[in-house]
């Protein structure tokens, strides 16, 4: 699965899984912060300092191609959701659904034919065969 140098990182940072605290003063926040950064970087981790550093990735980038396993009738609104807050990226999403697309899209993405969406619907029946494509944020 192929994510861009940013895409992942800012749909990751935009659900909810990226969270940024930091406590004590400036100083000290920076310091903890760049302690943070280098033990995840040395553990093969992607890790971003701050929300305007994800977004200039992605204006850099310009699209985000999701792979998604809900409802294709709630995909016009997401995607224009999406668009108004991020006007500055091209949005595609298209369906995934059952178990033998999973499996079909899990061996395209084993023999490398597959790379072509920045996110991906993983198959609770297959996630574990899922890790090896995606980045680690």
């Amino acid at each position: 699965m192929k994510i861009g140098p940013c895409t992942g990182a800012l749909l990751f940072f935009l659900l909810g899984c990226f969270v940024l605290a930091t406590q004590g003063s400036a100083a000290e926040s920076s310091g903890a912060l760049l302690k943070a950064k280098n033990e995840a970087e040395a553990r093969g981790f992607i890790f971003e300092t701050s929300r305007d550093a994800i977004v200039a990735k992605a204006k850099k980038e310009g699209a985000v191609k999701v792979l998604s396993g809900l409802d294709p009738s709630l995909y016009s609104n997401m995607t224009a959701s999406f668009r108004k807050k991020y006007p500055f990226l091209k949005v595609e999403m298209a369906e995934i659904t059952g178990p033998d697309s999973a499996q079909r899209f899990i061996l395209e993405l084993k023999s490398k034919s597959r790379n072509d969406f920045d996110v991906a619907h993983a198959s609770t029946e297959f996630y574990p065969e899922y890790i090896p494509f995606a980045k680690t944020f």
